[in-house]
């Protein structure tokens, strides 16, 4: 088995609940999808800190399985990042299904919702927003847990991280309460990727317990 699923063996719980709440929210929502609705945003947090916690975890059965085989430490970091990043894919994948399908639209349908037949023309930039969201979150995440993992002080600030990330966040989502456009995604998108390879450095030349 491949690093990548022995690592998102360790998520598989935290995955489904996540899927049936997504799908339950994109599923019942009377309201049109958009980025900023209700405390979506939230959820992304919540999610992919929980999610990126549980696969931080060196003490595992699957982690201590993957360092019992030699494997090097930027594979299993990688290995880690992917395994979340499925956990995001398989989360959404199926409310992607559940909108595209038109099945989001015929349950509203059938609830008498007044803008059940605006859904699918006003709705098609919302997966691509919460794929920004989880891209923010992740690099915001993966580093503050990586960096917690070194000693009480790196727990403390990486508690302060992940809070100052989802403060940041629900002020641009007041600031901007509008779709945002490609290039306004990739402000997100590059910092995460910044962070991501500050955290792959840390856990490469740290001993993480």
């Amino acid at each position: 088995m491949k690093p990548i699923l022995w690592e998102f063996r360790k998520l598989r719980i935290a995955t489904l609940i996540a899927t049936v709440i997504a799908a339950a929210y994109v599923l019942f929502n009377p309201t049109i999808l958009y980025w900023h609705n209700d405390y979506i945003w939230l959820f992304c947090s919540l999610h992919v800190g929980l999610i990126t916690y549980l696969a931080s975890s060196n003490q595992s059965p699957e982690a201590l399985f993957l360092y019992s085989r030699g494997i090097s430490r930027n594979r299993i970091w990688s290995a880690k990042v992917l395994a979340t990043a499925l956990s995001i894919a398989v989360t959404w994948g199926l409310a992607l299904i559940l909108m595209v399908a038109g099945v989001r639209q015929a349950v509203q349908d059938a609830f008498l919702t007044p803008e059940a037949m605006l859904m699918p023309s006003e709705e098609g930039m919302f997966i691509w927003h919460m794929v920004v969201t989880y891209c923010f979150f992740l690099g915001i995440y993966q580093y503050a847990w990586t960096r917690g993992k070194l000693n009480k002080a790196g727990m403390i600030a990486s508690c302060g991280i992940g809070l100052a990330g989802t403060l940041t966040f629900y002020s641009f989502r007041i600031a901007t309460p509008i779709p945002f456009g490609v290039w306004a995604a990739l402000i997100p998108i590059i910092f995460s990727a910044i962070v991501l390879v500050r955290s792959c450095t840390m856990h490469k030349h740290n001993e993480i317990s």
